[in-house]
């Protein structure tokens, strides 16, 4: 708790800035995904956060190569990255910090019994195969601790993993993806994670660093749990919001079909979980480019290797100087 105090007394004596923001519940089943990665086969928050946060990443080691091949740039805001030996690194000036709104679906929703943390939402992924599964005992689902997960499809199963999975393995490699690695020196990774309720550090610790506790690098988050919400938009607190002003009693929150998605230095966009495509697009249009995400991996990649076409511009032109 003292060093939990420590901690955060140093986090509040430094500028603090949103520079990604991610909403979604939905992903695609296998039918519906596309091998040349058009479309955006999961798009639950956790999974379009990171890809918006790439492309963040992305339009920073971008500015960091401007600021390279224009000195009379050097008085506007910096970039994030440092530029040495021919790889980009964290300017240690800067940190990242991850806020979930409520538990990761998955092994994260699991308590070290095999409970679900809460009882009226129940993760719905579900073991892959050769884990340990799900069992039945007294009329009681006790689920499978630390098991790999999938999630639900709506009659068409899917391939998404479930996202406690994928975040521990961000938080083992890094969340800036194969394709950044080859220009940045060192994993980016998280400084801390704030999970909303109801949400418990124990399972926290164990879905995203303690199973791959072996393999895990120095660097693992610092995990918090907050009691209660401030966010008057949370899950939670609309739930209470419908119970304190619903006469009847009768309405309930249903998941959102679509994603918000925005990063610093762009727009927003709006993405129909149903399709993986941008909202506004029907079936009949859906194999217009216009369709596709900013953030789908077919966008991201040929984004980034704009920025080794830029690098390799900056590389050639300095030689010749």
């Amino acid at each position: 708790q003292q060093q939990q105090q420590q901690e955060t007394t140093s986090y509040s004596s430094s500028k603090w800035e949103v520079i990604a923001l991610a909403t979604g519940t939905k992903c695609l089943g296998m039918q519906e995904m596309q091998k040349n990665g058009s479309v955006l086969n999961d798009s639950h928050a956790e999974v379009i956060l990171r890809r918006v946060f790439i492309r963040y990443l992305n339009s920073q080691i971008q500015k960091c190569i401007h600021l390279l091949s224009n000195n009379e740039e050097k008085d506007k805001e910096e970039s994030i990255f440092i530029y040495d030996e021919n790889s980009f690194k964290l300017s240690p000036k800067f940190s990242f910090h991850l806020y979930i709104s409520q538990p990761p679906c998955g092994d994260a929703c699991i308590d070290n019994e095999g409970n679900p943390i809460n009882q009226e939402n129940v993760t719905g992924a579900k073991p892959v195969p050769n884990e340990p599964s799900d069992t039945v005992e007294k009329d009681k689902i006790i689920l499978s601790v630390g098991s790999l997960r999938r999630k639900p499809g709506r009659g068409n199963a899917t391939l998404s993993m479930s996202c406690s999975d994928k975040l521990l393995l961000w938080l083992t490699i890094g969340f800036q993806g194969s394709l950044l690695s080859s220009l940045i020196s060192h994993s980016i990774v998280m400084t801390s994670i704030t999970v909303g309720p109801p949400s418990s550090i124990l399972s926290l610790q164990r879905a995203l660093r303690n199973r791959l506790l072996n393999f895990q690098n120095s660097t693992s988050p610092q995990f918090y749990v907050l009691e209660k919400s401030n966010f008057p938009h949370s899950k939670v607190n609309r739930e209470l919001e419908i119970i304190n002003n619903d006469n009847n009693k009768t309405s309930q929150l249903v998941p959102c079909g679509f994603s918000l998605a925005w990063a610093k230095g762009f727009q927003v966009e709006t993405i129909l979980g149903a399709s993986g495509r941008l909202r506004g697009f029907t079936k009949k249009n859906a194999e217009n480019p216009k369709s596709q995400s900013s953030i789908c991996k077919l966008k991201l990649a040929m984004n980034i290797l704009e920025t080794i076409n830029l690098l390799s511009q900056f590389n050639n032109s300095s030689n010749h100087d």
